[in-house]
């Protein structure tokens, strides 16, 4: 990473980017039995918008970037890039907004199924997929969409996967 993209991640995140080797090593792989790598830097968004300014300056300068979730990736996923940056999305975990009544809700990247039920509880509904482990509902490009008392899940990563479902009522026994 040249000292330019370093100068202005910095301006832009301040404390919530880090070169530090310690830092580095704990996002340099998830759960799997790969040996770690350390990308150059890890960078700390929290919005959208922040992702985009960090996905911008690194095409630009043609610097990979590997996210990193929940890190409990067995497939090697989260695995580092020594020649460019991680991306941790663990404080874009917030609910963004829930409509029950349409089965529909938005989610930051690292929100948890265990999270995100929680929040819906006081409604009276559930997210009924488990990706397991706790992982992340956002984690490799998953997209969630609640639609007509039901969701769709499209893995990206995985070609055009779908899964169909319901989004389940709490019931009161």
């Amino acid at each position: 990473m040249n000292e330019h993209v370093q100068s202005e991640l910095k301006k832009i995140f301040n404390g919530r980017f880090s070169t530090s080797e310690s830092t580095r090593a704990n996002y340099a792989r998830g759960e799997d039995t790969y040996d770690p790598v350390l990308s150059q830097a890890v960078v700390f968004p929290e919005t959208n918008e922040e992702v985009s300014q960090i996905l911008k300056l690194c095409n630009e300068h043609k610097i990979p970037v590997v996210p990193f979730g929940t890190g409990t990736s067995l497939e090697g996923n989260a695995v580092g890039n020594s020649n460019g940056i991680t991306i941790s999305l663990e404080k874009m975990n917030k609910v963004l907004s829930v409509n029950a009544e349409d089965f529909d809700c938005r989610v930051q990247a690292n929100v948890t199924r265990k999270q995100l039920n929680e929040y819906l509880r006081e409604d009276g509904v559930f997210f009924p997929i488990d990706p397991g482990a706790d992982a992340a509902l956002g984690r490799n490009g998953v997209n969630l969409s609640f639609r007509d008392n039901g969701c769709k899940i499209r893995n990206y990563e995985n070609g055009n996967f779908r899964f169909n479902c319901s989004f389940s009522k709490w019931r009161d026994h």
